[in-house]
């Protein structure tokens, strides 16, 4: 089932973050063709800036990238009053228990391992967003 079939995620806001705009192309591509609505920024401190200004109900945030990883991001999310409700699923291709264990200590809410399938990830999507705030 695609958001345009559940008006209440139809057109939802996603915020997506990953250095690799190929892959940000990707999961707008997909996340679009689910019926949500996709904003991408390429580093964590852009996506911090965007926060307040496109009040994403979900963020999927890639954990290496320059600057601040994804871990630290996701720590300084969890601290803005206007992103600390919002579910952060880390998205990377690292999937240690050790990974998994960093991902839950910063505060994220899930965790992705790339390659992803993109049905599967949409339909994570619209778990994460039919659930009440957590926080």
């Amino acid at each position: 089932m695609s958001a345009a079939h559940d008006p209440g995620l139809k057109g939802a806001a996603i915020l997506g973050v990953d250095d690799d705009i190929d892959q940000l192309i990707v999961l707008q591509t997909h996340l679009d063709a689910a019926g949500f609505t996709f904003f991408g920024a390429t580093s964590g401190e852009e996506a911090l800036k965007l926060v307040p200004r496109v009040a994403p109900r979900l963020i999927i945030l890639d954990v290496m990238m320059r600057g601040l990883d994804g871990f630290e991001t996701c720590r300084r999310l969890r601290q803005d009053p206007a992103a600390a409700e919002v579910p952060v699923l880390l998205l990377t291709a690292c999937k240690t228990e050790a990974d998994v264990r960093a991902a839950k200590s910063v505060g994220a809410d899930d965790f992705v391992v790339k390659p992803f399938d993109a049905d599967r990830l949409a339909e994570r999507v619209r778990r994460w967003l039919s659930r009440p705030p957590t926080r």
